[in-house]
């Protein structure tokens, strides 16, 4: 297995223990770096702990990761994702029905003859009503259908050592395909009395408010499993609110968002983890996030500035490593691309053709 830092040439590779040691040429202990991994066959099982990985005083002390067998990790992100689509068309067609149902009775209640007006009025503001809440069912579901995917690829690759019981119980009945029980595994309220108890302590508050926001946003994704995109929003953001400074999980939250059209406030959580970065590649991450957003909502000087900065970023990093970020530049570039077609200027073809 091969290790690299980003913008860092040295390279280590694992001995037969899977021991390694990666010296950063002109870094000091305390920098933080982003790592490049790969073993053909294997994947990482949690990339996010790659990123902003500092550097230690001490070269005896390990930085661990996971990997996991390629064609291992396929089979069971394609498993927990059909799970998710059975269960969320389940829920769908179950919820529809009992809607339609309402629906053919005001109906017939509509048709008689004997109703007065005051009557008809509000069979017909019932019937607006259910109909805008059966529309909204059928796009929740649609939703969820296309975020199955990525759920099923968090959930799956979750690692529950130092978790709390109640997670553990979620993540087995999750592995198990029964997903409303492993959402209800994990209380709300237990998570909010471990908060209290954090504020309290002097010792251990770290770890379990660490608990708390692992189990927060591990109901969230279950939530997303199971088609409660409201209370996935709350959920994420309670946990985020826990740790104002956890870029990756501000980074859930506001990809969260963005799918969910509430781009204001998806802007609002990139911009702080975008001053949270300390590495390149995250920065590059969060300008091109930015791009997009701010095209959304017709912001272009803002979609500009942070795809210009993007696109920077990518073309430095793709000299040092071509392999892992020519195809982030290319798709920055596209976005600017996008972008300046939409207000009809002149493409910059030396990022465009790279």
């Amino acid at each position: 297995m091969s290790l690299q830092a980003v913008g860092i040439s040295n390279k280590a590779f694992t001995d037969d223990n899977g021991f390694y040691e990666l010296k950063c040429t002109g870094m000091s202990a305390g920098d933080v770096v982003s790592l490049i991994v790969s073993k053909d066959g294997f994947v990482i099982l949690d990339k996010s702990v790659l990123q902003e990985v500092p550097i230690r005083k001490d070269p005896n002390r390990r930085f661990d990761f996971v990997v996991q067998e390629e064609s291992k990790r396929k089979t069971e992100v394609e498993r927990a994702e059909k799970n998710i689509k059975d269960n969320i068309n389940r829920k769908t067609d179950e919820q529809t029905k009992v809607l339609d149902a309402r629906l053919a009775g005001i109906e017939s209640k509509l048709q008689q003859s004997s109703i007065n007006d005051i009557e008809r009025k509000a069979y017909t503001d019932s019937i607006q009503k259910l109909n805008t809440e059966r529309y909204d069912l059928i796009n929740d579901r649609e939703k969820a259908l296309q975020l199955a995917r990525e759920t099923a690829e968090k959930l799956t690759a979750f690692d529950t050592e130092g978790a709390s019981k109640e997670l553990k119980q979620a993540q087995a009945l999750f592995e198990a395909d029964k997903l409303d029980s492993a959402y209800t595994a994990i209380n709300e309220l237990t998570i909010q009395n471990k908060v209290k108890a954090a504020k309290r302590l002097q010792q251990k508050s770290d770890s379990l408010r660490n608990s708390a926001i692992q189990d927060y946003f591990y109901k969230g994704q279950l939530a997303i499993a199971n088609g409660k995109f409201d209370e996935a929003k709350h959920l994420y953001t309670e946990g985020v609110n826990l740790d104002t400074t956890n870029v990756d999980n501000i980074w859930t939250l506001a990809d969260f968002l963005y799918e969910q059209n509430e781009t204001h406030k998806a802007i609002t959580y990139y911009e702080r983890a975008l001053y949270l970065s300390k590495t390149d590649d995250l920065i590059g991450t969060f300008c091109n996030n930015l791009g997009m957003a701010y095209s959304n909502i017709n912001n272009m000087p803002e979609a500009e500035k942070h795809y210009l900065q993007s696109l920077d970023i990518y073309a430095r990093l793709a000299q040092s490593n071509p392999q892992q970020f020519e195809p982030d530049l290319a798709t920055t570039a596209m976005g600017l691309g996008i972008y300046y077609r939409t207000i009809n200027n002149t493409v910059h073809t030396s990022y465009l053709f790279v």
